[in-house]
Parts: structure tokens; C-alpha cells; sequence
């Protein structure tokens, strides 16, 4: 959905995508036309993977303030945290993110083996 691509679903480079800026106003756009910030792709994938995907802080702190799933599995049964730490990837290699991690652990998220 277009809320996934905002968030970093997708993602791979730093070369092919917009701001963090732009992708966070697209989410206020999106949530205001009523998405579900849950909803995820044929792979498992929510906005919050996407964003931890990016090491996107702004765009995490945004998406669970207004309700997402901290720990959401993908079909592997990888959580955000997961991707944060570089455990799995979602389009590209896998990239920790020391920020996010610490962010999501914060925000009370969990490993996937962790999450029954």
C-alpha cells in the first residue's frame, strides 16, 4: 500500500527513496484517508518493518504513537526489532540500526523468537 512504501517497505538504498520528511507527511496523508497502519503485504510486511528497515526513528516513533503493531511477524516470523538489527532484511542486504534498535526496545518491542 502506499502507507508501506511511505514507511520504508521496499526500501534500498538511500538513492531510492524521498526524505524521511516526506515519507512521515505521507503518512499523516495516509492515515487521515483512514489506513490501516497494520495492514500487511504478501510477505508479512508492515509499515513498521519498513521503517525499522530504513532506520527510520521518526517514521517508528509515528507509526506506534498511532498504533501499530510493535511486534508484528513477517511470513519468516521476523518483527520490526528483527529487521532493526540487521537479523533480516526486507529488500535489500540486511543493515542494523543502533538508533531503532534502541527505539524499539524503548517502545517495548520484541525479537521474533521472543513472540509467541
Amino acid at each position: 500500500t502506499a502507507l508501506m512504501l511511505a514507511a520504508g517497505v521496499g526500501y534500498r538504498d538511500k538513492n531510492t527513496t524521498g526524505s524521511e520528511n516526506d515519507a512521515l507527511e505521507a503518512l499523516k496523508v495516509s492515515l487521515e484517508t483512514g489506513l490501516d497502519l497494520n495492514q500487511a503485504n504478501t510477505k508479512g510486511e508492515t509499515a513498521l518493518h519498513g521503517a525499522a528497515s530504513r532506520g527510520a526513528d521518526t517514521i517508528v516513533q509515528f507509526l506506534v504513537e498511532h498504533g501499530a503493531a510493535l511486534n508484528a511477524k513477517t511470513n519468516q516470523g521476523h518483527t520490526p526489532l528483527d529487521i532493526a538489527m540487521g537479523k533480516a532484511s526486507l529488500a535489500q542486504l540486511p543493515v542494523p540500526h543502533d538508533s531503532t534498535v534502541a527505539l524499539l526496545r524503548k517502545l517495548g518491542a520484541l525479537e521474533g523468537s521472543a513472540v509467541k
